[in-house]
């Protein structure tokens, strides 16, 4: 029960994360790789 909260809070956090990036545009998130490591980690939980 706490995990699946758990996924579905990274999962929301990491979809906030995608759209901002959407709108300031990838020269941006070339300069965060904290932000891509939480969006490949993201990616392989719904893998």
């Amino acid at each position: 029960m706490g995990m699946k909260k758990l996924l579905t809070k990274i999962s929301s956090v990491a979809f906030l994360i995608h759209r901002f990036h959407a709108h300031v545009g990838r020269i941006e998130l070339m300069e965060f790789p904290s932000v891509t490591f939480l969006m490949s980690v993201s990616n392989f939980l719904f893998i």
